[in-house]
């Protein structure tokens, strides 16, 4: 089996990834603990049950980072929203999501027999959450004798990209009394999400979308008011799916030593991604979805002219990802050109340029931008 080079030997714009990138001092650490036993070195007992006083000083240093009063380690986001749902809610039960809420919750959500009800997004072009619908679907669901026992916000999407303002829906929640998750999985780790400061009660990150951690590992944070209402997965007699494994909470570990250079350039990666969408936006036939100016380095791409020049090639929309893979760009969903989705997040303005530069050269028909 070859070595995977593909962050050394390309660009790489896929969105998923980009906040998922390992440094160096991540690698050398985790390398370290490759050894299928090495968690045994640490630790007794059944490999999913890692004793508190192993994890303590992470439990510490998250709780820190993330304003919160506990974390629980789970395998990924979607299981940290299972953990939550099966410990507060019952089957039956009512809760309100937003319209650009990641299939995981509505995943999550089905699997415990929840009900939910889902707020619009505005539509085209911006296809935002306007934070003022959460209470207009409470005074809605009122109207109907039904009231939410949660409400969850993604605060920042994976398909558009688009940060919702957490403070305003977390006035909304206060109001009416429901407690409020806040899915941070693509925020949380780029950049502080404080969840004293905002004011919510949970939240769920993901170590291997914005914290670059190796591996799948999710957390549910807390305030200390439901502490001792969740089932902490690790105490459980059949804990599925829902923990965390060994070496992705020792990557957790190791990547938390460089999360404050991370969020540090935050502002910088939004400015950067601004300048990306007005170039490639300069080329012509291709247009942001989404709000404007961005929040986020997420980015999706209305692009009719790529679609154009699909239909005149023989491998259609596939063309477009071969292309740009000779030229050393990857991330590319293969096979679309009608939208593309991508990420800025990690890259240099020398490398964003010549990817900008390499599509005015598909589409002008020139040499690819070389």
């Amino acid at each position: 089996m070859n070595l995977r080079t593909l962050q050394e030997d390309y660009i790489d714009l896929n969105p998923l990834q980009a906040g998922g990138r390992t440094v160096a001092e991540t690698r050398l650490v985790v390398n370290s603990y490759a050894d299928g036993y090495a968690g045994y070195d640490q630790y007794s007992g059944p490999f999913f049950q890692i004793p508190r006083k192993e994890t303590a000083l992470l439990h510490k240093q998250l709780n820190e980072f993330l304003g919160t009063d506990e974390i629980f380690f789970t395998h990924g986001v979607r299981e940290a929203k299972v953990l939550l749902f099966q410990s507060i809610l019952k089957d039956g039960d009512l809760i309100v999501i937003d319209g650009n809420a990641h299939f995981s919750t509505i995943a999550a959500a089905s699997k415990l027999g929840l009900e939910i009800f889902s707020i619009k997004n505005s539509g085209s072009p911006d296809y935002k959450i306007d934070p003022r619908d959460y209470e207009a679907a409470i005074l809605q669901l009122k109207k109907e004798h039904k009231k939410p026992k949660l409400l969850v916000l993604t605060q920042v999407d994976g398909n558009y990209g688009n940060l919702v303002d957490a403070r305003k829906v977390t006035l909304i929640a206060k109001k009416y009394n429901i407690p409020l998750l806040l899915n941070s999985a693509y925020l949380a780790g780029r950049t502080r999400v404080n969840l004293a400061e905002i004011g919510a009660d949970f939240i769920v990150i993901s170590g291997h979308k914005s914290f670059g951690v190796p591996g799948h590992i999710g957390g549910l944070g807390v305030t200390q008011k439901w502490v001792d209402k969740i089932q902490d997965p690790s105490k459980e007699d059949k804990p599925w799916d829902l923990p965390a494994r060994y070496l992705a909470i020792v990557g957790l570990y190791a990547s938390l030593e460089t999360t404050d250079k991370r969020v540090a350039r935050w502002d910088d990666e939004v400015k950067k991604a601004n300048w990306f969408v007005e170039k490639m936006e300069s080329i012509g036939g291709i247009r942001l979805v989404g709000e404007r100016p961005k929040q986020h380095d997420l980015i999706l791409f209305d692009t009719p002219v790529l679609e154009k020049i699909a239909l005149t090639k023989r491998k259609k929309g596939y063309f477009l990802a071969d292309e740009l893979k000779k030229v050393g760009i990857v991330g590319l969903r293969p096979g679309q050109t009608q939208q593309i989705r991508i990420s800025t997040y990690g890259l240099t303005r020398e490398q964003l340029d010549y990817v900008y530069k390499t599509f005015v050269g598909l589409v002008k028909e020139e040499k690819y931008g070389i």
